[in-house]
């Protein structure tokens, strides 16, 4: 090989390497671009925020009076797009169940229990947090009595949530025989809540994260275990 075709053989070496950067920022920003992406029925005013997350359309509803005992949902009509919601991991996991042919995977019930969790958590969690707005109560008193009294009770709520969790386990490790046994590791009820409700993991990732294989079995015992957890948890 001459010198010359040296020279040439690195330079297309360099082109290639810098079209597949190229290829791989492409990909990255398509990426970051989904994350922020709201639905085409929401009003405009929603703009793209990949910081924020992908937003969903937020249809709400109102009862009206069908003949003298009877009532009906009459869909809300919005003159420039409907409002919208940030998506979330039971989004995802819902829409997942529904693409392969599935039901939901949780009853509306259970989902609001464990968005009221997350919520709940990450306002107490903030308290102490400067410039905090998480409890910026204004009610005419004191301002320091009012913070105290919405903090307590809010921290007495999530007390109470906690021990509807409980200290169980969901996913217990039944017998080590195989490789993948000697580090998998059990699935504690409140590992397992918090994942999801507050790290926004799906069962998937919170079997992965264990080290357990993702297979039909392992993920039907998982959600069944945390569907228990999100009923003792409703209503709280």
């Amino acid at each position: 090989m001459t010198r010359n075709s040296g020279n040439i053989a690195d330079a297309l070496g360099r082109l290639d390497r810098r079209a597949e950067r190229a290829k791989e920022e492409a990909r990255r920003l398509a990426g970051v671009k989904a994350r922020g992406d709201v639905d085409a029925d929401c009003s405009d005013e929603i703009v793209p925020a990949p910081a924020r997350g992908s937003v969903k359309s937020m249809r709400e509803v109102h009862m009206v009076p069908v003949g003298t005992d009877d009532f009906k949902e009459v869909e809300e009509r919005y003159k420039a797009g409907t409002p919208g919601m940030v998506r979330d991991v039971f989004d995802d996991m819902t829409d997942q169940a529904l693409r392969c042919g599935g039901t939901a995977p949780f009853t509306a019930a259970q989902v609001d229990a464990g968005r009221t969790y997350g919520a709940l958590t990450e306002r107490v969690e903030a308290a102490g947090v400067k410039c905090s707005q998480a409890f910026d109560v204004q009610t005419g008193g004191s301002g320091q009595t009012d913070f105290l009294t919405a903090y307590m009770t809010d921290r007495q709520r999530l007390r109470r949530f906690h021990n509807a969790i409980g200290n169980g386990i969901a996913l217990p490790i039944l017998r080590k025989s195989s490789g993948e046994a000697l580090t998998r590791r059990a699935i504690f009820d409140r590992v397992l809540v918090d994942r999801v409700c507050l790290q926004d993991q799906s069962l998937s990732e919170v079997l992965a994260a264990h080290h357990w294989q993702n297979t039909g079995k392992t993920i039907k015992r998982l959600r069944m275990a945390f569907c228990l957890i999100l009923e003792r948890m409703h209503g709280i």
